[in-house]
């Protein structure tokens, strides 16, 4: 009988012992996915903000090109007024 309960005893430490290093890997993993997760989430904004740039220069870029219609267009009309006016 004491052979079966050092058994038992050995069978529950080994039990514990392996408990504990699952617990520990896991641990170890979660620190590590954090980590990856946030060297992605730093990558995706730097993204996001290269994106963010190019789009605020290329509206600004048709921006200034509707100015620069729109200034014709009234020189132009301008011009035809004083044209009318003249007749």
């Amino acid at each position: 009988m004491d052979a079966n309960l050092a058994g038992f005893v050995a069978l529950g430490a080994l039990i514990l012992g392996l408990f504990a290093w699952l617990r520990q890997d896991i641990r170890a993993l979660r620190t590590e996915l954090r980590g990856e997760i946030e060297s992605l989430r730093s990558e995706l904004r730097g993204e996001i903000e290269a994106l963010r740039n190019e789009m605020r220069s290329e509206i600004e870029a048709l921006r200034n090109e509707m100015r620069a219609r729109s200034k014709h267009c009234v020189m132009k009309c301008a011009a035809r007024s004083a044209g009318f006016a003249a007749r």
